[in-house]
């Protein structure tokens, strides 16, 4: 038995015992408002009844039911809107169509309906906190019920300290709580609808979502986000292109992104992330050099100067091309892997040198960023280039560092 049950069985206990108690004074007193109210708990208990049945039925999951039973608990929410409204009717029904009555032992009827009132009243609190907790819909439509519950007792009261202090307060106060009840009725009934119309997740949580992807260096883009709640439940289905062009790579990435998902966005049954490379139009070549005159250089990480050049991938034709000065050149330690994650912020394709990397740690940010690492003969950046296939950019158009 989870919290919602355990919940859900006390405040079943609960108001029985205030139907049962209410019940009696009400014989015992002759108060027709007690027992009106009493019989009002009824419909409180046969509520909280329901509610624990649809959260035992919700969990269940089945061949014809793969996805649960989840939104048993939002058509259970409706079923209390229905019931809560009901109690609006009833309160209004009491005060206009109210019997005199005598009432015996006026002092325990009033201290049985302030009890009554009381008790109801943090009964609805401790079943709505809980319900927020576990985001349980059913538990915090029962929570309010309770509430109007708690009002209804209320009207009792004053109906009964009317006969005692000569005061006809009643049908004032019945207005206004009336009105509160349908408020809240109101409430639940659409937050119902939305559920069980499958209406999208609210902005907020979409957007707490998103955040958790895009958080990722990998992800290029999220290109689209959806999702649905079925009961406390939420079920995401998200849209990536990543930058990444092996399979089982791309594959590995959107795992770990799930498990994140689950573990910072509360109550995510599912999330599926469909994922797509990113298809450029336009890739970049990095060339490590000796001067801005050309000269390739030897190493990667102590290079002074780097020639980033940005090529049609279908025609091999140069559309820009930038010297830039090597910011990590005066690093003592780690320029390598420094220059590395330089070049994969500035979205490069391709890393062209004459000898392989020193060390490791250059070598593995770049793979992991799915940037390409090609070796050649050539000495200068326009043998590289033709080596390439790369064909000349127009040298108006050439960028030179400042």
């Amino acid at each position: 038995m989870d919290k919602a049950e355990k919940v859900s069985l006390i405040s079943g206990a609960v108001v029985f015992g205030l139907m049962s108690l209410k019940m009696s004074i009400a014989f015992l007193t002759g108060s027709i408002a007690l027992k009106a109210d009493a019989i009002h708990s009824l419909t409180d208990f046969i509520s909280t009844l329901a509610v624990f049945i649809g959260l035992k039925l919700s969990k269940r999951k089945s061949r014809n039911f793969p996805y649960g039973l989840y939104k048993i608990e939002n058509l259970v929410a409706l079923v209390v809107a229905f019931f809560i409204f009901w109690a609006g009717y009833e309160i209004i029904k009491e005060v206009v169509l109210a019997q005199t009555s005598v009432v015996k032992k006026l002092p325990l009827a009033l201290a049985i309906a302030a009890l009554s009132g009381g008790v109801s009243y943090f009964l609805s609190l401790y079943k709505i906190k809980a319900g927020q907790h576990i985001n349980s819909p059913s538990l915090q439509a029962d929570g309010y019920h309770s509430r109007a519950d708690a009002l209804s007792s209320l009207i009792v009261f004053l109906g009964l300290s009317g006969h005692f202090l000569h005061w006809n307060i009643e049908k004032y106060a019945a207005v206004i709580i009336v009105i509160l009840i349908v408020r809240s009725g109101y409430g639940i009934l659409v937050d119902s609808l939305k559920v069980l119309l499958d209406a999208s997740l609210d902005y907020e949580t979409l957007t707490s979502i998103r955040k958790v992807i895009e958080d990722e260096p990998k992800v290029q883009a999220v290109t689209h986000i959806s999702g649905r709640q079925s009961g406390r439940y939420r079920f995401i289905e998200v849209e990536v292109t990543l930058r990444v062009k092996d399979v089982a790579r791309a594959h590995q990435i959107v795992t770990s992104l799930e498990k994140k998902v689950k573990e910072k966005i509360p109550f995510v049954d599912s999330i599926i992330i469909h994922y797509e490379p990113v298809e450029k139009k336009v890739l970049k070549y990095a060339f490590p050099l000796t001067s801005t005159s050309g000269n390739i250089s030897p190493h990667f990480g102590e290079a002074p100067y780097l020639a980033v050049l940005e090529v049609k991938k279908d025609e091999k034709q140069v559309v820009k091309k930038e010297i830039l000065v090597n910011p990590f050149l005066n690093q003592e330690k780690g320029k390598g892997i420094a220059l590395a994650e330089f070049l994969v912020d500035q979205d490069v394709d391709f890393v062209v040198l004459k000898e392989k990397y020193k060390g490791k740690g250059p070598e593995y940010v770049l793979a992991e960023s799915a940037v390409t690492t090609i070796i050649i003969d050539s000495s200068t950046l326009k043998e590289a280039m033709t080596e390439l296939g790369i064909k000349e950019l127009n040298e108006k158009r050439e960028r030179q560092p400042n």
